[in-house]
This record gives C-alpha cells, structure tokens and sequence, in this order.
C-alpha cells in the first residue's frame, strides 16, 4: 500500500486525530504503520526511552499504531516560548532557541535531518502515515515549507486534504486550496475528507457532488462531530472545556483550579482529570478567590519568566489559600523564591523573584534534562512514574525539608503545598486517588470502560470509504 499524507487546508482542522485514526486502522487490517510529522509547533511534549523530546501528537500515533514512541516518528520539535521565539528540538535534542524570521530563513539543513528520519521509518515500516503541519497552501512560504507537500513527494505518499466543516467555509476551503496549489503538488492529491460535521448527512450530499464536479476528485467521507473524545489535542486544550467558567461549584464533587499560564506546556499532565465524573475541574485564566477549591494546580511553563509576571496576579489568592496546592515543574519554580537564569535560557540572563510560597531556589542550566522517571513520592507513598523535562535545577534553601521525593531530591512538600518536576503524575492512578480521597473519602477512580483510540477509529472507519485509499 502507498504511504499517506493527511494535509490540511487550515490549522486545526483535525489532521493529527484523522491519523491517530488511520495508524489503528491499517494496524487493526495488519499493516506494520508509524506516523510521521516532519516538524511540529507545540508545548506539548513527551520524553521516549531513550530520553529524546518529541511532540505528543506522535506520540498518541504510535500507540494507535503499536509502535515505541521514536523521535524519528517527529524529527523537528518547535516549543514556542514567545510570540516570535521557539525552542528548537532537533530529533530529540535541543538544538537552541530561534526567531521566527532566522529559523523560516533557511530549513535546508533541518530538512535534510527531518528526510533522514523519515528515510530512517521507511526501512523499519511497511507504512507510513504522515501528518502535515497547518495549511498546506501557505503560498508565500511555500519555498521553505518542508512539512507538507515536500515531505509527501519525499516519501511518494498519496495526498488526502482534510478540512473541517464546523468552522464554516469548507468549499472555499477545499477548492481554493486546490486552486492555488502548483500542478506538482496537485498532482499528489487523491482526495478530500470533510471533518467536524454536525447535522443530518443527508442534506450534504449536494456538497459532496459539488466538490467532486468541481476538483475532479473524490470526497472520502464526511466525519461526524465526535463528542467527549478522551485523547490528547496537539498543541492546545481541548475546545469542549470552558475556560473561567461560571457555573456553581457542586458540593458533591472534588473542586479543582487549574492556572492557565500564558506560556502553559505540557497541559495533557491534566486531560485525565476532564472526564472525572467524581471531579469539577476549572481552568481559570482570570483570578478569582480560590477557597471553594479543593485543589488548586500550578502546571509546567515553557517561560518561566514571562508566567511570573502572570503568577504574581495570583499571588494573594495562593498566599490566602487554605486548600491543597499541587505544582509542576515551572509551577513549582513559580512558587518558589528566585529563578535564575544566567544564560538567558528563557529569557534575558538575570534572576527573577518567584512568589515565595516555599523555600526553594531554581537555575535554569544550559543542559536540559529529559527523562523518564519513576519513584515513591512522599506525601502518601504511592508509586508513580511520569517524565521530567526542564532546564532548572532546584535546591531547598533551608536544611531538615521534606522532599517529594527523598530517594531523588525531588521536589518538596511545604505547609500546604506539594511540587514535584515529574509529568505526567496524575495518570498514576495510585497516586490520582490519594490525592482525592483527602476531599472526598468515597472517591474512586473511574475505570476505562474502553480504548478512545478504538472508538475513534471506529468512528472514522464507519464513515470512510476505506476502499479509495490506494
């Protein structure tokens, strides 16, 4: 079978959940499958076996595929740390921070890496499918774009634009992308899939013939909204959740606020908490006062620096909190007394006060640590495993403190408050329900009825026509 590419005619339109779908799929028919994305912008990472950094879109693609997570399956990370600036991660390892305008500049030696990998993938797979990356028609960068079509001729795949009809627009959005797209890179197109549709299917079918009249191709399927979908989004949080939301806390229901930074990395730390019947989770990005919460969670940051300025409007709120407090990683950072940062790592080189609320002192070393990691942490016992990824190393500023960690120095747990740099803590289900339990003593943590990964393929199996893949 030829490899695929699932192209986009805008961003976010559902390119990376269309291929989690596919790799389960052709893994289901016996098809030995990996997915690739050339390069990916996002916060949202994940640490491999091998302590490579990778973006965690493929690394949900590798499970629907069957696969160990590789850094080749995602060759080129980009970890937007301002408006203009990312950090660059080059199969695996840091490579350095760039602006936007130097790094758009030249890609030819990244994407001389990025078709290593992707060669790399093709000797070890029968198939390859591949994500693309934002819209696959951005004329004006055409020449540099190495994540769609290029990657596509580079690994003779078909080419399926996918488009989401729930923004509105779909026809503009397919046949204006084929109509600006080169003769070359419409050759490779095989065909359209219609994303996001809500309503009866039946009086769509209209549209359908006029896409096909119009581009001479064929429309794969059009995908019914799928509601409550319990898998990680790329790069954000997920649409359904409401930020500062209005509703009354229910008295019956573990209370949780979660700080939304504006640098906020890593939020699939918490994506385990958003369908918790037992729970009432709230993202907050406006303070508010927190004593109605239970919890209130500090997540990771991807600029410290800058999540301070933002932290410090909070600062009454958490100093006046009487609840527990959970902080991660730039979280616990945050609420310590100073973040330096000599190297200009984050930020200009220079020391930044944190909030104070443990006695903590952090340095962001040039060296970044990423690891996976698992121990018995020291607030209830309970064995958890997660991963670290950060540049700062902490130290407590007093002696006799408890860690969260004793065996690792990791950590510290302080008057209300517990830190810790492990990711991913919360997926410890040991660990979930200690931590609730101290609200509510009947708390118990809900049992997967089944795989989201399934019925998501399922859900685009029953509305693909698999026969029109070559």
């Amino acid at each position: 079978m030829r490899n695929i590419a699932i192209l986009g005619t805008a961003s976010d339109v559902g390119k990376s959940l269309c291929t989690v779908a596919l790799c389960r799929i052709f893994k289901r028919k016996g098809f030995d499958v990996a997915p690739y994305k050339a390069q990916n912008m996002s916060n949202n990472s994940f640490v491999t076996n091998s302590g490579g950094e990778m973006g965690r879109a493929q690394v949900l693609q590798a499970e629907a595929a069957g696969q160990i997570p590789s850094v080749h399956m995602n060759p080129v990370l980009l970890k937007p740390s301002a408006d203009i600036r990312a950090q660059v991660i080059l199969q695996g390892k840091v490579l350095g921070n760039r602006d936007a305008g130097d790094y758009f500049k030249d890609t030819s030696e990244i994407r001389k890496i990025a078709y290593n990998s992707l060669a790399t993938l093709q000797q070890q797979h029968e198939l390859i499918i591949i994500e693309g990356a934002g819209s696959c028609a951005e004329i004006n960068l055409r020449d540099r774009d190495f994540v769609n079509f290029d990657t596509a001729h580079e690994a003779d795949a078909d080419v399926y634009l996918i488009a989401d009809i729930n923004r509105g627009g779909v026809f503009a959005q397919i046949i204006g992308t084929m109509e600006i797209l080169s003769a070359k890179d419409k050759a490779r197109v095989k065909g359209f899939i219609i994303n996001q549709f809500r309503g009866d299917i039946n009086l769509f079918k209209d549209g359908i013939q006029a896409i096909e009249e119009r581009c001479q191709l064929p429309v794969l399927g059009v995908i019914p909204y799928l509601h409550q979908l319990d898998l990680d989004c790329e790069d954000s949080l997920s649409p359904e959740l409401t930020i500062d939301p209005k509703e009354d806390l229910d008295p019956k229901k573990v209370k949780i606020a979660i700080l939304l930074f504006p640098h906020l990395s890593n939020f699939s730390d918490f994506q385990v908490l958003d369908h918790d019947p037992m729970l009432q989770v709230h993202y907050l990005s406006r303070p508010r006062d927190l004593n109605s919460y239970d919890l209130v969670i500090l997540p990771g940051s991807k600029n410290v620096p800058r999540d301070l300025k933002y932290a410090f409007k909070w600062e009454q709120e958490l100093k006046s909190f009487t609840g527990q407090i959970l902080a991660i990683c730039g979280g616990m950072q945050i609420l310590g007394e100073s973040i330096a940062d000599p190297h200009g790592i984050e930020d200009l080189p220079q020391t930044h006060k944190g909030l104070k609320l443990i006695p903590l002192e952090s340095e962001l070393k040039k060296e970044k640590i990423t690891q996976q990691n698992n121990f018995r942490e020291d607030a209830f016992g309970t064995n958890v495993e997660g991963y670290e990824i950060h540049h700062g190393i902490s130290q407590h500023t007093e002696k006799g403190l408890q860690y969260f960690c004793t065996e690792e120095s990791d950590g510290i747990i302080h008057n209300n408050i517990m830190a810790t740099y492990l990711h991913g803590i919360l997926d410890s289900s040991e660990f979930r329900q200690a931590l609730f339990k101290q609200f509510n003593s009947q708390y118990q943590v809900p049992l997967k009825e089944n795989d989201p990964i399934d019925r998501l393929a399922d859900h685009f199996e029953e509305y693909l026509e698999l026969s029109k893949f070559s």
